[in-house]
C-alpha cells in the first residue's frame, strides 16, 4: 500500500514537473483576470464575471453541470465510437476498392466542404429533437479525420511489402489485416485524436439546436438568464472533459498502436 502511494505521488511530481509551466500560466491568467473584474470591469460581472463569481455561480449550478457533462460526455463518447467504425471501415473500402472510391469519395468530399453548422437544423429534420440528433451530428462532425487518415495509411504501405505479399501469394485481405493495417494504425490514430475534441464540439452545436439539454443547452440558457459566471463555468467544465477525453484516448492509443521499431 505504501509502495503504491509512493509511485502515485512520484507520478504526480512528474506530471507537475512536466506541466508547470502551463499551471503557472493558467495561474497568472486567473490572477489577472480577478484584478481586471475587480478594479476595471465597469460593466459588472454581466459583461466579464470575476474568477469568483464563476465558482459561486458554478457551485449554485452544480448539479445542473453534473447532469450536463454526463450527457454531452456520453452523446461525444458515443459520436466518437461511431466516427471511428465507420470512418475507418469506409476508409478501408475506399483505400481497397476503385469503384467504391470513384462512386463514394466526390459524395464525400463534397459533404466535407459544406459548413457543419449549416448541417446542423438538417440533422434534427432527420433524426428528431432528441439524442440520436446530437450523436448523429456528433459522429459526423469527427467523422472526416478519421476516413482520411484511415485513407492515408492504408495507401502509404512500401512498395516492398506489395512485392513481398505478391511473392508469397497473400491475398488482398492477408495483406489488408498482416500489413497495411498495421502500417496504417499510426495514421489512424492520429485522426481519432483529433476526432475526439471534435466530437465535443459537434455534440455542443447539436445540442444549441436540437435538445436544449447537455452543456450547449445551458450555454443558451445562462445568456437568456444573464448568468455569464454560469456560461463561463460551461465552458470551464467542456474544456476540462475535453482535455481529460484527450489525455485518455491518446494514453489508450499509445498502448494500441505500434512505434516504427516493431513494425521494422
Amino acid at each position: 500500500m505504501k509502495r503504491e502511494s509512493k509511485t502515485a505521488i512520484s507520478a504526480l511530481r512528474a506530471w507537475v514537473s512536466r506541466v508547470r509551466l502551463s499551471l503557472a500560466l493558467v495561474g497568472l491568467t486567473v490572477i489577472c483576470w480577478q484584478i481586471y473584474s475587480m478594479f476595471f470591469n465597469e460593466m459588472g460581472d454581466q459583461y466579464l464575471p470575476s474568477p469568483m463569481t464563476t465558482l459561486q455561480e458554478s457551485y449554485l449550478h452544480r448539479y445542473d453541470l453534473a447532469e450536463g457533462l454526463l450527457y454531452t460526455g456520453g452523446s461525444a463518447l458515443a459520436g466518437l465510437v461511431c466516427a471511428v467504425v465507420v470512418g475507418v471501415v469506409l476508409g478501408a473500402l475506399l483505400a481497397e476498392s476503385y469503384y467504391v472510391r470513384q462512386g463514394f469519395l466526390p459524395a464525400i468530399v463534397f459533404g466535407y466542404a459544406l459548413p457543419a453548422a449549416v448541417l446542423a437544423p438538417v440533422f434534427v429534420i432527420w433524426f428528431g429533437t432528441g439524442l440520436m440528433s446530437v450523436i448523429a451530428f456528433s459522429t459526423w462532425i469527427s467523422f472526416f479525420s478519421v476516413f482520411v487518415n484511415t485513407v492515408t495509411g492504408l495507401t502509404a504501405a512500401e512498395e516492398e511489402f506489395e512485392q513481398l505479399g505478391d511473392l508469397l501469394g497473400a491475398s488482398r485481405w492477408q495483406m489488408l489485416i498482416h500489413v497495411r493495417l498495421w502500417v496504417a494504425l499510426p495514421f489512424i490514430a492520429s485522426g481519432i485524436r483529433v476526432a475526439v475534441t471534435l466530437s465535443v464540439v459537434g455534440a455542443i452545436i447539436a445540442e444549441f439546436i436540437a435538445t436544449g439539454g447537455g452543456l450547449g443547452g445551458q450555454i443558451v440558457r445562462g445568456l437568456f438568464e444573464f448568468q455569464l459566471g454560469w456560461v463561463f463555468g460551461v465552458l470551464a467544465t467542456i474544456m476540462l472533459f475535453s482535455i481529460a477525453l484527450y489525455k485518455l484516448t491518446s494514453t489508450v492509443l499509445a498502448y494500441a498502436t505500434p512505434t516504427d521499431e516493431s513494425l521494422s
